[in-house]
């Protein structure tokens, strides 16, 4: 399989987990989730395929357990 590694991103101990904080400089707006994926124009079981620079491999992302210790909110 492919595995996405956010190893400059990774604030937990265990691997694998970010955390966000607030503080007296931090911006009091939601936190926005942005990629750069490039969509295949394709799309398999529902979801869309997104492009790599394997000719005829592609790929698509499921982010799971989003979590907040205070409220959480998606639209």
């Amino acid at each position: 399989g492919v595995k996405m590694y956010w190893s400059y991103l990774d604030t937990g101990t265990g691997g694998g987990i970010l955390y966000c904080n607030t503080s007296g400089r931090a911006n009091p707006g939601p936190i926005t989730i942005e990629n750069a994926m490039v969509y295949s124009g394709k799309d398999y079981g529902g979801h869309k395929l997104f492009n790599t620079s394997v000719p005829g491999l592609y790929y698509t992302m499921l982010i799971s357990r989003v979590w907040s210790a205070y409220d959480t909110i998606t639209d």
